[in-house]
């Protein structure tokens, strides 16, 4: 029986500008083997682009993901400081208070030293009872019949008198022992800057068309609510 011959093939190349031509002749199984090294190659860089695809869509889902995540804590932080500051406010009061408290207690078997504390209610006269104390304006109101006078609530000096676009006349008593006390009202005051006050002393005279004054109490240079010093006795 007669040998089949392996398949051949011819290549030729003609140079463009030379006579010269060479030729190649090669199997098929080369041509073959060819051929799959270039599908194999094809193959892996439709591969290797098909996973950095994928790579790149779950980078940027994770980039999503991550932004997504900075907004809620950043909102989280944002909702964090405002109950912080919050906390921060209702702690200064109540520490005020508790300060308030004690040197009231430190000093009472002292008549002198009480005078001083700003305790007293700051009207005579027909009144409405005080309003309850404003954390934004930091101060409490009372509604005051035509007749009634604005007085001090306790024994200290005069250290301000002054016109305000807002409150009319604002006056402030120093009471020397890190209490001060501020008077809001329209009428014109019955004190001057420096005038010595005891308690009781006429700062204003209410008039029937203003009915409302304000009023407020600072201790340590932090204001707090006069109610929770103030005697409505006086």
């Amino acid at each position: 029986m007669k040998k089949k011959k392996p398949l051949r093939f011819t290549i030729l190349f003609v140079p463009s500008e030379s006579g010269d031509v060479r030729q190649y002749r090669v199997s098929a199984d080369f041509i073959a083997i060819f051929l799959i090294l270039c599908l194999l190659v094809i193959i892996g860089l439709v591969s290797y682009i098909a996973y950095s695809a994928g790579v790149i869509t779950r980078e940027a889902e994770e980039i999503e993901q991550l932004e997504k995540h900075v907004e809620i804590v950043t909102s989280s932080n944002i909702i964090l400081q405002a109950d912080k500051e919050k906390l921060e406010n209702e702690l200064s009061h109540a520490l005020a208070r508790i300060q308030t408290r004690e040197y009231v207690q430190q000093q009472s078997d002292s008549a002198e030293a009480l005078n001083y504390i700003p305790s007293g209610l700051p009207l005579d006269g027909q009144v409405s009872n005080p309003s309850d104390f404003s954390d934004e304006s930091k101060s409490i109101s009372f509604h005051i019949g035509d007749g009634s006078r604005i007085i001090s609530s306790g024994a200290g000096k005069v250290i301000e008198v002054r016109e305000d676009a807002n409150f009319g006349y604002i006056v402030t008593i120093d009471h020397g022992n890190e209490y001060k006390s501020f008077y809001y009202y329209w009428s014109r005051p019955l004190v001057s800057k420096g005038d010595n006050v005891v308690r009781g002393t006429a700062l204003f005279m209410a008039e029937s068309e203003i009915p409302e004054f304000s009023y407020q109490i600072s201790y340590q240079d932090n204001f707090i609510d006069p109610n929770t010093i103030m005697k409505i006795d006086g």
